[in-house]
């Protein structure tokens, strides 16, 4: 840890032979071993998180409009009411309610199908932003390390950055995404992609769990409105 000589706050190493502390302007220089710790640091970390899928996966994931919990949420309340649009335009006006009914629970089935597997797909989302450094608290300040809050060491740190870009801090080594800013609490106890990945996706079982579930209801679906068509078609006799 590089600290400044002045104030003693931690100072980011830069990516020159000195670099400047945020709360006084103090210039620190960078002596010659650091700088070659620091440079040979930050390609081996940058190595280990290209070849990491977790953290691939996260740094690639995108706040689509499809994953919005708006949406998300609006589309198990509209899957019953599309349902009886189906059923009536294709089965129920022309008088065959057993097809009407199949339908109407099979349009359900699909639509809980299509929210749950994008529920699914939000996951790595959510590590992302459990990854993402916290903003600068000034106008051209760097980002803080989303561990220690020390300051970032990071080619560009505007609000302009449009591609998020990866890091490690060079006080705790953490690593961290710059470029969007994060919308979940900060949580500093979720140190490696691998904790925040568990945290949010659980272990194996859940994760098995999670990718079946979207495909068990839509079976439970389909075989409830099989059981229903063939009820509707059953021969009914009066009782005598």
């Amino acid at each position: 840890m590089l600290t400044c000589p002045r104030c003693r706050a931690p100072v980011a190493l830069g990516f020159s032979d000195s670099t400047e502390c945020l709360k006084c302007q103090e210039q620190v220089p960078i002596p010659e071993p650091l700088r070659h710790r620091r440079d040979n640091f930050r390609k081996v970390e940058a190595e280990r998180r290209q070849r990491d899928r977790l953290w691939m996966l996260a740094l690639r994931a995108r706040p689509h409009f499809y994953l919005k919990p708006v949406l998300l949420a609006s589309l198990s309340y509209i899957a019953p009411f599309a349902g009886i649009i189906i059923g009536y335009l294709f089965a129920y006006r022309q008088g065959n309610y057993p097809l009407a009914a199949l339908l109407w629970l099979w349009v359900i089935g699909v639509v809980h199908l299509i929210s749950s597997w994008l529920l699914v797909q939000r996951k790595p989302l959510h590590v992302r932003q459990l990854m993402m450094a916290q903003p600068a608290t000034e106008p051209g300040h760097p980002p803080s390390c989303r561990v220690c809050a020390s300051p970032l060491s990071v080619p560009q740190h505007t609000p302009e950055v449009a591609d998020s870009i990866d890091c490690s801090c060079d006080h705790c080594g953490a690593d961290n995404m710059v470029g969007d800013a994060p919308q979940v609490t900060p949580r500093p106890d979720l140190y490696s992609i691998q904790a925040a990945h568990q945290e949010v996706f659980g272990g194996l079982v859940q994760q098995r769990m999670d990718r079946a579930y979207p495909f068990i209801l839509l079976f439970g679906f389909v075989v409830l409105g099989g059981l229903a068509f063939l009820a509707a078609k059953a021969p009914q006799t009066p009782l005598s």
